[in-house]
């Protein structure tokens, strides 16, 4: 782990998470069936699938993690919202506590600015 005043965050095989890891959702990939698109279809069937990659807005907000019953996980936000994640359709990363813990208290910190 890195000490430094910037770390690294490690992105994480679905295997490698455990209950009480801090993850970060680094992309997403929907698969959407190929007659959504104009595409030729002597080319490739209507029954295949395009994948599409696309970086969530909140990609850099921590989860904590509930539960884990591979491949899903049931993880809850820094507001206390529950809701669950589907490894095979997200690649995430664990980042450390101490960031996690920095986040949290920004977030707090903004909140209370706007109430």
């Amino acid at each position: 782990m890195i000490q430094n005043a910037t770390d690294a965050v490690r992105v994480l095989a679905a295997d490698d998470v455990s209950v009480g890891d801090y993850l970060v959702v680094m992309n997403v990939t929907l698969q959407i069936p190929s007659f959504y698109w104009s595409l030729d279809y002597q080319v490739s069937s209507r029954t295949d699938l395009v994948h599409l990659s696309y970086m969530p807005g909140d990609c850099g907000s921590p989860l904590e993690v509930i539960a884990v019953c591979l491949p899903f996980l049931l993880v809850e936000t820094f507001d206390g919202t529950r809701q669950t994640k589907d490894l095979r359709q997200c690649r995430v990363a664990r980042v450390s506590p101490e960031f996690a813990s920095k986040v949290r208290k920004s977030l707090a910190k903004n909140k209370k600015r706007k109430e």
